[in-house]
C-alpha cells in the first residue's frame, strides 16, 4: 500500500475512528452509511467481509443484526481495539484480523456482502483502487454486492470554509493541490487529514466498472447537509429538522449535480 506507514501511524496513535463517527456532523455519515447498506441486507444472515473496517462499528452492527461479518485493518491498533470491545458483546464479528485490502485472505466466491468503507481513499495509486476492488470482485459470490466509499474530490475546499481550514496559510496549497488530482497530501504541522486520494465522482463510478461489476449507483452520503454548521445540533434534537434532512438527504443522493458536493460518496456494485 502506497505511503502505509504514514496512515498507519496517524490512525494508530493520533485518531479515533470510532469517536469521529459518534461526534458532530460525522453521525449523519454514520447514520446514512447504514442506512444505504441495510439496502442490501436480508433477513438471512449474510457472510460480510468489512475491509478497512477500523474498529469495527459497521462491523458489531451487522453483527448484531444476525451476520456473520469478518473485520480486516491494516492497522493493528485497530484490531486490537476491536478484539478488547468484543469481550463483552455478545454479537462480534466471527474474525478480527490485520489484513490489506490488497490482498485478502478470504476464497473465491465466499461473502455476500464486501464493504470498502475507508481503504480506497488512502490507495493514493489507481492501480492500488483497481487492485482492492478487483480483490472484493474475487472474494463475492455472484450477485453478490460491494459497497465502496470514497472522499470527494470537493470535500477540502469545503470544509475550508465550513471549519475554518483557512485560517491555516498552509491549508490553501493543500486544496489546491486536491482539485488538481485529488492527491490530498498534508506535510504540514497542522490539524488537517493524513494522506489520501479524492475521487471526482466519475473517477470512483468507472473504477468499479472497470474491476467487473455492474454498477448500481453512485450516492452522496450526507450531501449538502456537510455544508450546515446547524445540522449537528438538529440531529441532537431529533426533531422536525432532523427528519426534514433525512428525507431530503435520500431525496437528493443520487442528483448528479448534488453528489461531489457530499463529503463522502458511495458507489456500489454487483458481480
Amino acid at each position: 500500500m502506497t505511503d502505509q506507514n504514514p496512515i498507519i501511524d496517524y490512525y494508530g496513535k493520533n485518531y479515533s475512528e470510532d469517536d469521529r463517527l459518534d461526534a458532530g456532523i460525522a453521525r449523519w455519515e454514520f447514520i446514512r452509511s447504514k442506512e444505504i447498506i441495510s439496502r442490501y441486507l436480508t433477513s438471512e444472515p449474510q457472510v460480510i467481509v468489512d475491509v478497512g473496517g477500523a474498529t469495527g462499528a459497521y462491523s458489531f452492527w451487522l453483527a448484531e443484526l444476525g451476520h456473520q461479518v469478518h473485520l480486516r485493518d491494516i492497522t493493528p491498533e485497530h484490531i486490537e481495539a476491536a478484539r478488547k470491545k468484543a469481550e463483552d458483546r455478545q454479537h462480534k464479528p466471527i474474525s478480527m484480523e490485520v489484513g490489506d485490502a490488497l490482498a485478502l485472505d478470504f476464497p473465491d466466491n465466499s461473502a455476500d456482502i464486501v464493504l470498502l468503507m475507508g481503504p480506497l481513499y488512502h490507495l493514493t495509486e489507481s492501480e492500488e483502487r483497481l487492485k482492492a476492488i478487483g480483490e472484493a470482485f474475487r472474494v463475492l459470490k455472484p450477485g453478490g454486492v460491494v459497497l465502496c466509499v470514497g472522499i470527494s474530490r470537493f470535500a477540502s475546499m469545503i470544509s475550508g470554509f465550513t471549519d475554518r481550514g483557512f485560517d491555516y496559510p498552509e491549508f490553501e496549497e493543500i486544496v489546491d493541490q486536491d482539485l488538481i488530482d485529488g492527491q490530498h497530501r498534508n506535510v504540514t504541522d497542522g490539524p488537517f487529514f493524513t494522506i489520501a486520494f479524492f475521487h471526482h465522482p466519475n473517477e470512483l463510478m468507472s473504477e468499479v466498472s472497470w474491476a467487473g461489476f455492474q454498477f448500481e449507483g453512485l450516492i452522496g452520503i450526507e450531501g449538502p447537509v456537510g455544508l450546515m454548521s446547524e445540522s449537528s445540533g438538529w440531529l441532537d434534537e431529533q426533531g422536525i429538522y432532523y427528519e426534514k434532512m433525512l428525507k431530503y438527504m435520500r431525496a437528493v443522493e443520487e442528483e448528479p449535480s448534488l453528489i461531489g458536493v457530499s463529503f463522502h460518496i458511495m458507489a456500489v456494485g454487483r458481480k
